[in-house]
């Protein structure tokens, strides 16, 4: 798993720009056309990556399932809602040392209002990533929704680590139970990767999407101004994007 992340690290923002710039350094003396071109490349693919325009423009193909209507929503046509981890905090002392992140507790306060209004069971799929102590990201999402949401006993899925090992190790807990038509809460950008995974092993997905990233609105200078912000969120779509293609050719059944 490790080689993953680090070609993730050396790909995309802020590592990419930084070892062109690293080259344009380097080749500066000796190759000047290289260096400028490491260089120009190195400014407009961070600057780009750095606005909320360009977060719409790499957030509309991927979030293409609209939200649920919760009025119309049958709890008979579905068996359990499946709510997958978004990452955590693990220096929250306040907390004791570990807490679900802000994208997590997105996708669990969703799960808790689909929960309660349906009264389907609530599945947690999260497992301990790169390498971390307990406890998992789903014993954690689990824990916020038992306290603050007062819901009975959740399921936990504890081994996975990636997407695709979220649809693995959910069906081999839910399929003995008869449980094959699931909600699935997890971001809007991440639905389309999610809901084929879960299709793969057999499962009956209705998309429960939350936060959208091409809701995104920022006039100022049509969104072409730089923001630390959309950064961070086109870092986030540009990995959604490397894992949409990547999966059909790494993962079928």
């Amino acid at each position: 798993m490790a080689w993953r992340y680090l070609i993730k690290l050396l790909l995309f923002p802020p590592g990419g720009p930084l070892l062109l710039l690293a080259v344009a350094l380097v080749a500066w003396q000796h190759r000047p056309r290289l260096a400028r071109s490491a260089a120009a490349i190195a400014f407009l693919s961070l600057w780009l990556l750095s606005t909320p325009r360009m977060v719409q423009w790499l957030a509309a193909p991927l979030e293409t399932y609209p939200p649920i209507n919760l009025s119309a929503l049958n709890s008979a046509h579905h068996d359990a809602i499946v709510v997958l981890g978004g990452g955590r905090e693990p220096y929250a002392d306040e907390w004791g040392g570990h807490e679900v992140s802000v994208q997590a507790m997105q996708r669990v306060r969703y799960a808790a209002t689909l929960a309660q209004h349906t009264g389907l069971p609530v599945l947690a799929s999260g497992g301990l990533h790169h390498g971390k102590i307990a406890p998992s990201e789903a014993a954690l999402m689990a824990q916020v929704l038992s306290q603050d949401y007062r819901l009975p006993a959740i399921l936990l899925e504890e081994q996975s680590r990636t997407t695709w090992e979220n649809a693995i190790y959910s069906a081999a807990m839910l399929k003995p139970l008869g449980k094959q038509r699931i909600l699935l809460v997890t971001h809007a950008w991440h639905m389309q990767r999610s809901v084929w995974s879960y299709e793969q092993q057999g499962f009956t997905v209705t998309a429960a999407p939350v936060a959208p990233h091409n809701s995104e609105q920022n006039a100022l200078f049509f969104g072409l101004a730089p923001d630390a912000r959309a950064l961070w969120k086109n870092v986030q779509l540009l990995n959604e994007w490397a894992g949409l293609l990547l999966y059909p050719l790494n993962y079928s059944q």
